[in-house]
């Protein structure tokens, strides 16, 4: 059955899900096996394969291209979150939702719990970010450092991304 769960989800999904959902059941099992509700973890006994190293799709000077035309295309707080999100190497969602209570300006690091991990993250603000936060404005209304250019409210991941795509599209 463990086996025939790792083929669906591999033909289905793709094999970075199959080896991620395989590793949880493990961890599941394992704390079945300790607490004596279950008598053998089934999925310890699969080898799962060696997955390709992550490729990088963007090389330095694509991404630089893309935060100037962000820029150019009036959405710097689309090329500031680009920023954030390399420099701090943190997904769109942790950077999206950062206020600018999240960034402490006496010792100058950005503290904020990670959506996905919920762990609790301190990251130095480098110079390259520092020189970006000043074109965003704080506001009285909230206190996210990004919003939509067209509507001044914060984005929302939906549109986040719309407009994202839309550049990149545009950007090539």
């Amino acid at each position: 059955y463990a086996q025939k769960l790792y083929q669906h989800i591999q033909s289905d999904v793709s094999t970075h899900k199959a080896n991620h959902t395989v590793k949880v059941l493990k961890l599941v099992w394992n704390e079945a096996l300790r607490s004596g509700k279950a008598k053998s973890n089934p999925f310890s006994l699969l080898k799962l394969p060696k997955l390709p190293d992550r490729e990088v799709l963007w090389p330095d000077e694509h991404i630089t291209g893309m935060i100037k035309f962000c820029d150019e295309s009036g959405r710097p707080s689309m090329g500031t979150m680009i920023v954030m999100c390399y420099e701090f190497c943190q997904r769109p969602v942790d950077v999206r939702t950062m206020k600018w209570s999240n960034i402490d300006g006496r010792t100058g690091v950005s503290n904020f719990i990670q959506q996905k991990t919920n762990k609790q993250m301190s990251i130095k603000v480098t110079n390259a970010v520092q020189k970006r936060l000043h074109l965003h404005s704080k506001r009285n209304s909230d206190d996210y450092i990004f919003h939509y250019e067209d509507t001044g409210r914060p984005f929302s991941g939906d549109r986040c991304n719309k407009v994202f795509r839309k550049l990149a599209d545009s950007y090539g």
